[in-house]
């Protein structure tokens, strides 16, 4: 059953959206690396199109502050250094 937006509770709108970009050919060799089952069936094109969805909705999204982070040489699940320039990046642009 499809439902009116009009009866869609309304979200409050974030003071910003942070964008952790990745070239699919990272992803897919992160999820390579992680031996998750459940995703090493992620075909690549499927990656693409989400890839390109996303990039569609921040160009057309004129409301929301958008901080693009570009992450493919980032390891922000291990590195300390590359958690603090993160926080860094974010607290400048909410300042």
């Amino acid at each position: 059953m499809c439902r009116s937006s009009r009866t869609e509770p309304q979200l409050p709108v974030p003071d910003l959206v942070i964008y952790l970009e990745t070239s699919v050919s990272e992803l897919t060799r992160r999820i390579g690396s992680r031996g998750r089952g459940y995703e090493q069936k992620i075909p690549a094109n499927y990656l693409e199109l989400l890839d390109m969805l996303n990039h569609k909705w921040l160009s057309e999204n004129k409301t929301i502050p958008v901080l693009t982070i570009e992450t493919d040489g980032l390891n922000i699940v291990r590195s300390k250094k590359a958690q603090e320039e993160l926080r860094q990046k974010v607290r400048k642009t909410l300042t």
